[in-house]
C-alpha cells in the first residue's frame, strides 16, 4: 500500500496521514528502548527488508525483465 492510500485503496488526506503518522509514533514511543532500535533499524537498514510478496515488485518495463527474458530463451 502506498503511504498516500489507505486501506481501502482510496487516497488519504494530509490530515489523515498526520494523524496516522502520530499514532505511529506514540507506538514506536511505547517500545521498549531496544525493541524500539529494531523496529527503527528495520526501515532504515536495507539489507535487513524482506520482500513479503515477490509479484509486487514485478511491473512492465522492470530493468530486470530483459536479464530474465535472455535467460528463458538460452
Amino acid at each position: 500500500m502506498d503511504a498516500d492510500q489507505n486501506a481501502d485503496d482510496q487516497e488519504i488526506t494530509f490530515e489523515q496521514f498526520a494523524a496516522q503518522k502520530k499514532a505511529d509514533r506514540a507506538e514506536l514511543l511505547a517500545l521498549p528502548p531496544d525493541e524500539a532500535q529494531v523496529a527503527v533499524e528495520q526501515v532504515l537498514y536495507p539489507r535487513l527488508w524482506r520482500i513479503e510478496n515477490p509479484a509486487q515488485l514485478a511491473w512492465p518495463g522492470d530493468l530486470a525483465d530483459d536479464l530474465a527474458d535472455d535467460a528463458k530463451g538460452d
